[in-house]
């Protein structure tokens, strides 16, 4: 499922909701953000006779901090709603973890632990998408994101975003900008990119995921230093636009590419001979001939 369009924004929330109690869900979800002036997108899909998929997303540019802050305070606030009208989230990830248990029973949640474990050890498929926060620093945003505390978080936001977002309400329009300026800013870091690239998958270079070139081009467009050698490593791209294809915000990846290359190799040159080394390496691999079979099939 992809949200078609490509502008700043954070995904508010996915869920899964009985039919019936689809348009009921929508109509507070309209008075809670009018009363929080923020505009709603709404996408859905009928996945069943009695179920709809509800993708809300809204804009704002996390260039305005202040309203990014309050607009993604909603995020929780919306999907503890969706669920009082019979929902449940649609997938995992850091927004569902409070709601993990309404997701699925204990014993389900266990075995799909083990299983992601067993088949994805090094957390490949989906890195973003996840049943547990963990971080380092005695694990503050982990506990944070505990349901209990969790719980008084949202009913703190419920209370708080109104205002907040009257007061830093993000303007609708965004000024004209380089395809590479608005990849940058409306990648949701979703890391479906990471999957399909088959540069990551000959390479295991973390520098050639397409969310981490991104990473790299922000600190250019902001200008931050960066050295040559981070530089080279993103010539190192088969510009195959799987990245695109898997594109949940559906940016137009491989024109980043095309842009990214060339600021890159104004400030530092082609980097040819790491290029040559790339093209054998690539062509000598099984893996990536299996992968272009695959993408045939």
């Amino acid at each position: 499922m992809k949200r078609r369009g490509g502008k700043p924004t954070p995904l508010t929330c996915e869920l899964v909701i009985p039919l019936e109690n689809a348009v009921p869900y929508l109509k507070v979800v309209k008075r809670i953000t009018v009363r929080c002036w923020m505009n709603i997108h709404v996408e859905s899909h009928v996945v069943g006779k009695e179920k709809a998929l509800l993708m809300l997303t809204h804009l704002c540019d996390v260039r305005e901090p202040k309203a990014y802050l309050a607009h993604i305070s909603l995020i929780p606030v919306l999907t503890r709603l969706g669920i009082k009208f019979g929902g449940v989230p649609y997938g995992v990830g850091i927004w569902n973890v409070p709601f993990i248990k309404d997701k699925c029973e204990k014993k389900r949640l266990k075995i799909y632990k083990a299983y992601k474990k067993e088949v994805d050890p090094r957390n490949i498929l989906n890195p973003h998408k996840f049943f547990a926060v963990k971080t380092k620093m005695a694990n503050i945003l982990g506990i944070t994101f505990k349901p209990p505390l969790f719980t008084l978080l949202i009913h703190l936001a419920t209370l708080t975003t109104p205002i907040f977002g009257k007061l830093v309400s993000p303007r609708e329009e965004f000024k004209e900008e380089s395809v590479l300026e608005k990849t940058v800013y409306s990648c949701i870091k979703c890391g479906s990119c990471a999957a399909v690239c088959p540069v990551y998958l000959v390479t295991n270079e973390e520098a050639v995921v397409p969310k981490n070139k991104l990473y790299l081009a922000k600190k250019l467009l902001e200008g931050e230093e960066i050295s040559k050698s981070d530089s080279d490593k993103v010539f190192l791209c088969t510009h195959c636009g799987m990245c695109r294809e898997v594109c949940q915000n559906d940016l137009d990846l491989v024109a980043a590419w095309t842009e990214l290359e060339k600021m890159l190799a104004d400030r530092f040159g082609k980097p040819e001979e790491a290029i040559r080394d790339f093209v054998s390496t690539m062509e000598s691999s099984e893996e990536y001939w299996r992968f272009v079979y695959a993408q045939k099939i």
